[in-house]
């Protein structure tokens, strides 16, 4: 045999020798993408996940399982909720800081949910049994819409004007009026308030405000107090009035995350608030519908039942109920006036209590909490209670 067929044939008796001790034969590629194992590559869905509120934004979330434990972990300062779309499907509260678990619902589909207090905040939860296929491709989105957090402006809106009078919430016994005057994509608010809570610590009594959205368009009655504590809290409100669509703030950011910045609210029983910004879409679409609230927040504690005055808010459990509760309300509604309205009706649960300054225990907690937030310029976001001023 020549040389050259030696080296033809090595390769043969080579595999040939393999083959009598035992050595794997090579299996060909095709039989590797076996049913099973495309099976086991596709994703599937989990019994547990978890979704994290940071900054006013919900993380996303894998795709779960029917009845899956999905636990919600709140970075932020203020409390929020995982409220589905879908009535019924999931409802939680997640306080500050602080966690809460919802259970996917049992028939699959995506569910998206928001929060009930930040109209600005938007998430979905995709349900999928664990045996379905991988899905075909989906179409093309649709483009999304502004970020929540810097709504789009209601570019090309109408000269209109709209007017409330604020009502008395929560025996508050203060009044006041308010004027809001669209042009194009420009709000301008003026406000008069009186008999608000005065101070605390020695210093003016902060009352963040904002025009409230997305809800039923009115003001809370005495039945909302569920809690049946003599207290109408925000939470108890956001039913009746919606989740914050503009901060009425005296200086800076008017987004639904200035909310519960305290440093820059109304002080005081009494003020004039004026001040023209860009309204966003959502908020402009309210005050057409005439479903935009205004609510002003922060109570007198001496005026509450006196359980009540012991109760810390459920926003900000460092402070008392009353600071973060309703004290004014009003539903703005379309007017050719040009001037402010006058004064309005009291609504909401009333006490019997004295109207007399904020003193003792429950004042020092605003003033510490409160204190601290104007120090250090910080915001914390009102939820079940808010304490806010138009």
């Amino acid at each position: 045999m020549s040389r050259k067929s030696r080296l033809l044939l090595a390769p043969v008796v080579l595999m040939g020798a393999l083959a009598l001790v035992g050595a794997p034969a090579m299996a060909a590629p095709s039989s590797l993408l076996t049913a099973s194992s495309m099976t086991a590559l596709r994703s599937s869905p989990v019994m547990a996940a978890t979704i994290t509120i940071k900054n006013y934004a919900y993380s996303a979330a894998p795709a779960v399982a029917p009845g899956a434990k999905i636990t919600i972990m709140n970075q932020d300062t203020v409390a929020h909720t995982v409220t589905s779309d879908t009535a019924g499907a999931f409802d939680v509260t997640v306080p500050a800081g602080g966690s809460a678990t919802i259970t996917a619902p049992a028939t699959a589909g995506s569910y998206a949910f928001h929060c009930n207090f930040h109209s600005n905040m938007h998430g979905s939860l995709v349900v999928q049994p664990a045996e379905a296929a991988a899905p075909a491709p989906a179409p093309a989105p649709a483009p999304a819409p502004a970020p929540a957090s810097a709504p789009a402006p209601a570019a090309g809106a109408a000269t209109a004007s709209y007017q409330a009078n604020l009502g008395a919430i929560n025996g508050s016994n203060a009044s006041g009026s308010v004027m809001v005057s669209v042009s194009g994509d420009q709000a301008t608010v003026t406000e008069k308030v009186s008999g608000l809570a005065e101070t605390f610590g020695g210093k003016p009594y902060p009352h963040v405000q904002h025009i409230h959205i997305g809800a039923k368009g009115t003001c809370p009655a005495p039945s909302a107090d569920t809690s049946g504590d003599g207290v109408i809290s925000t939470t108890e409100g956001v039913p009746a009035y919606g989740a914050i669509g503009a901060t009425l703030s005296t200086s800076g950011d008017t987004s639904p995350a200035a909310g519960t910045d305290l440093a820059v609210a109304g002080m005081g029983s009494s003020f004039t608030y004026q001040r023209t910004f860009t309204l966003n879409a959502d908020t402009a679409a309210s005050l057409k519908a005439g479903t935009a609230v205004v609510v002003v927040h922060g109570l007198d504690p001496a005026t509450l039942p006196a359980a009540a005055q012991k109760e810390p808010s459920d926003l900000v459990p460092s402070l008392p109920l009353a600071a973060t509760s309703p004290a004014l309300c009003g539903t703005l509604v379309a007017s050719q006036m040009t001037s402010m309205p006058g004064g309005a009706p009291g609504t909401g649960v009333v006490n019997a209590a004295a109207t007399t300054s904020s003193t003792g225990a429950d004042v020092g907690m605003i003033a510490a909490g409160g204190g601290l937030l104007l120090a250090a310029g910080a915001t914390f976001m009102l939820r079940r209670k808010t304490g806010a001023k138009a």
